[in-house]
């Protein structure tokens, strides 16, 4: 069984269905879109696995505009993102971002720091001293200084707008498939003519885009090409501890270790040693 789609985007989680979202809504675009989500109920995509947060404090301009797009979207989302009277809500919350750097990080920090205040980002260098007193529940004996996003930085519901882009999307006419994809047929060189389904049916597709995040490398290896994209183990903990503390921003630390408050409790995590 064969259909028709001017576009096939591979992949349905927040990123397939974020560009599923613009694309329909684009009044200069009036083509038909498929979504295709081997995972229809996001069990273990890394959408629903995410700790959802963004920040502004890049060390590269392109980063940092794509970021503060971002985040003016996300401002936006209740209303954006709404179907009729029923608001799109993911708790976004903006206490800012303090990324620590030790001696030995602390010029690449306040290189990083003059390249986004040159792109209008609001961080502020703290020296050890002012670290220190500024968060007394930090131990700073390792570090150098800390940069502080005044704002715009933060955390959100990541499955929480992954849904809403989905519903969003649906209502403009999206058709999201669930499948897996098992091959692309190619019509020349460089252009996917079809995507084979597991369920035997294949979709002509005038554009295909591949959306699969840690999965894409073999959806781009069915169509010849290679991405250098492997998927990445992380590990997410959940704490509590008995000390108050009061406004606490998302902290990144020089050795890959991040927190931040939900709730009354924290998310934590660190990347694994290569090893594992």
């Amino acid at each position: 069984m064969g259909t028709n789609y001017d576009v096939v985007i591979v992949g349905g989680g927040v990123v397939g269905s974020s560009i599923a979202y613009f694309l329909s809504a684009n009044p200069d675009f009036d083509g038909s879109i498929a979504v295709i989500e081997r995972d229809p109920y996001y069990t273990a995509s890394s959408s629903s696995l995410s700790t959802s947060a963004i920040r502004q404090q890049f060390g590269t301009a392109p980063n940092i505009a794509m970021s503060k797009f971002s985040i003016d979207f996300l401002r936006q989302v209740k209303t954006r993102l709404a179907i009729g009277d029923e608001l799109a809500d993911i708790g976004l919350h903006e206490p800012g971002y303090l990324v620590l750097a030790t001696p030995e990080r602390a010029d690449a920090q306040r290189a990083k720091n003059r390249v986004q205040r040159g792109m209008g980002v609001d961080a502020e260098l703290i020296e050890q001293v002012d670290l220190a007193r500024r968060f007394p529940w930090l131990n700073t004996d390792d570090l150098a200084l800390g940069s502080l996003g005044l704002g715009s930085e933060g955390w959100f519901d990541g499955p929480g707008l992954m849904q809403a882009f989905r519903r969003k999307a649906r209502t403009q006419g999206v058709n999201y498939l669930a499948a897996t994809v098992t091959g692309l047929t190619m019509a020349s060189p460089g252009k996917v003519g079809e995507v084979v389904l597991d369920n035997g049916e294949r979709l002509a597709a005038g554009t295909v885009i591949n959306a699969a995040g840690p999965w894409s490398a073999g959806i781009a290896r069915m169509a010849g090409a290679e991405l250098p994209v492997v998927p990445s183990k992380r590990c997410v903990f959940v704490f509590e501890t008995p000390a108050r503390i009061e406004n606490c921003p998302f902290v990144f630390d020089t050795s890959g270790f991040w927190l931040r408050p939900e709730g009354q409790l924290f998310l934590c995590g660190i990347p694994p040693v290569r090893e594992n």
